[in-house]
């Protein structure tokens, strides 16, 4: 899901669950998130985990933690404003997944990590939670189509390293 937050409607997550579930399917359903809403409230992750395994007893869900920026003041631009303080909400998401035994794993857009001290942070982040997602965090890339470009101008995401070609 892209320009959504699935958590957002926890009711309607885990209708949409609940009906996947009653198909006894074969496929796992991949629930990519910010992470903030599984960060703040640890008993909706333990509600997601109590869907176990699907047909061929494999995770039923598997979360995917979409990590804004390595750092909380990258956390502040990326996010649109959002208060710094939420950036370790997404590492609590992490946590709380692995607590309760979701299948879990991080992912960070590599476009905006400028420096070797900022990917130190994420690094460090990550390791406090388990050092699994540190060997299991996923890199993105910046694809520059019009409309990431005029919504990345318009929230003031500064993004030119991104144009720069070595």
């Amino acid at each position: 899901m892209t320009e959504g937050e699935p958590t957002l409607d926890m009711s309607h997550l885990t209708a949409v669950l609940d009906n996947l579930k009653k198909m006894n399917l074969a496929y796992t359903f991949i629930l990519e998130t910010n992470g903030l809403i599984l960060g703040k409230y640890p008993n909706f992750s333990k509600r997601l985990s109590q869907y176990g395994t699907n047909l061929i007893g494999e995770p039923f869900i598997h979360v995917r933690v979409s990590i804004k920026g390595p750092t909380a003041e990258k956390f502040h631009i990326l996010s649109g404003g959002a208060d710094a303080k939420f950036y370790k909400l997404q590492f609590d998401a992490l946590s709380n997944c692995l607590d309760v035994g979701l299948s879990v794993h991080p992912a960070v857009m590599l476009d905006f990590i400028e420096s070797k001290e900022e990917m130190e942070t994420l690094r460090d982040s990550l390791l406090n939670v388990d050092e699994t997602m540190l060997k299991k965090l996923e890199f993105e890339r910046l694809f520059l189509e019009d409309y990431v470009v005029a919504r990345l101008r318009r929230y003031g995401i500064p993004f030119e390293k991104v144009l720069e070609v070595e």
